[in-house]
């Protein structure tokens, strides 16, 4: 029987472009029928196909150590490795995000079905890890719809991201001012900037930096002396300067609210600061008309979603065991179907040549009596393999069954090699 397994190497230089790109170069081998390599930023893993678990495990960390350079020791250290249904079920969780840094995220899923088409296009994936992929996306795209383990940002930069499409979609942002030029900051102008927001003014220490990023975004730069006119004609506010203190005090703020009544955009201003330490005085929330979210707020949100998700997790854990015992039933007739198809061909053609004969030697008959005869003989046989039949499909997932579907092929000999096309049919059914 064919083997499943998929050695994993985790962060570092095994997971480089570089490393990658050789373990391409060097794959597939004579020991692998079939591979698929899933890569991401912190992880490296070869999936694969062949006759013995141990040559696939030897010889995928072989590959793995020529392409990163390292030695075995190293490398083991990094490494683990799954077999049979444990990798199908390993991979039902990774295209889940169930073993990712961050449960939930997103990317994942995406990067498992480009993997398999990536390996379909070097012409290394077969029918096994085609079917088993395909399957894994499946899995993946059921536990975020059915289960909320993707549901909620679980991050402050992205629970920032969320608050601000909020604030936009609900009240009609038109002008937004962003302090400082953290990466955070930029990432929430950026989106900002995608949804249509009407101007975005960029201040920094740096004026000529203000005037860089505003060019990327399409967006105005101010200088950072003038800061309280931007906050006057603001909207929404992100904030994310490495200052050491406070560059909006309580009193700041007093005087930009009020300069603000009056004003064609006198609605309420809110702001998000995820600098660290605080860019504007906590004591501003006292003041009518002005919100506040700062990183204590942010994290609170974050982690409240980061709880759900875990909750979630353990929905989305049932999920892929009850779609790995389905899955692997159905794949054990990869092995198991082949055979029976061959041991019914093999019975078939001795029952047509033992009929044929004793026909002749009965001489004339009536088409009455040849159909009795015919019908006969296909029910002996049928009624003859119908027990082993049925026990070797019961038994096909077992060592057992392996042992037992071995012994009728060398007893019948059958054919060694299992019909492709049949091989697919069997995972289908």
């Amino acid at each position: 029987m064919s083997h499943l397994t998929t050695p994993l190497s985790v962060r570092g230089r095994f997971t480089s472009k570089r490393t990658l790109r050789r373990v391409n170069d060097l794959l597939p081998c004579q020991r692998m029928t079939e591979t698929v390599v899933v890569a991401t930023c912190n992880r490296l893993e070869v999936y694969s196909v062949g006759e013995s678990a141990d040559d696939l495990i030897a010889t995928t960390l072989e590959i793995i150590r020529e392409a990163s350079g390292t030695d075995m020791e190293a490398l083991r250290n990094v490494v683990y490795t799954y077999s049979g249904a444990d990798a199908i079920r390993h991979l039902f969780r990774v295209a889940s995000s169930l073993d990712s840094l961050m449960v939930g995220e997103g990317q994942i899923l995406g990067q498992v079905r480009d993997a398999l088409a990536s390996s379909e296009e070097n012409g290394t994936s077969g029918p096994v890890l085609g079917r088993i992929f395909q399957k894994a996306v499946c899995v993946g795209k059921r536990v975020r719809t059915v289960t909320g383990v993707s549901r909620g940002t679980v991050s402050v930069a992205s629970a920032a991201v969320k608050l601000a499409e909020g604030l936009f979609d609900d009240t009609g942002l038109q002008q937004v001012l962003v302090i400082g030029a953290g990466k955070n900051a930029e990432l929430i102008a950026g989106i900002l900037a995608e949804k249509g927001v009407g101007t975005i003014i960029f201040a920094n220490r740096t004026f000529t930096k203000a005037e860089r990023i505003a060019r990327r975004f399409g967006g105005t730069a101010q200088r950072l002396d003038r800061l309280q006119d931007a906050l006057v004609e603001a909207d929404l506010v992100i904030s994310s300067t490495a200052a050491p203190r406070h560059i909006v005090r309580r009193e700041d703020m007093e005087r930009v609210i009020k300069a603000r009544v009056g004003q064609e955009n006198e609605r309420d201003l809110h702001i998000i600061d995820i600098a660290v330490p605080r860019d504007f005085d906590p004591a501003i929330t006292e003041i009518q008309g002005v919100h506040l979210h700062d990183m204590d707020s942010l994290d609170r949100i974050a982690e409240e979603n980061r709880l759900n998700r875990q909750k979630e997790s353990h929905r989305a854990e049932h999920i892929v065991e009850d779609e790995v015992a389905t899955f692997t039933a159905r794949l054990s007739r990869i092995h198991i179907e082949p055979i029976i198809s061959s041991l019914y061909s093999r019975i078939e053609d001795i029952r047509s040549r033992e009929l044929r004969r004793a026909l002749a030697m009965l001489g004339e008959l009536s088409e009455r009596d040849r159909r009795i005869i015919h019908d006969m003989s296909r029910s002996l046989t049928k009624k003859i393999l119908e027990d082993p039949v049925r026990n070797l499909r019961m038994q096909a997932t077992s060592a057992e069954g392996e042992r037992q579907a071995e012994s009728v092929r060398d007893l019948f000999e059958l054919d060694a090699a299992p019909d492709q096309r049949l091989l697919i049919e069997g995972m289908r059914r």
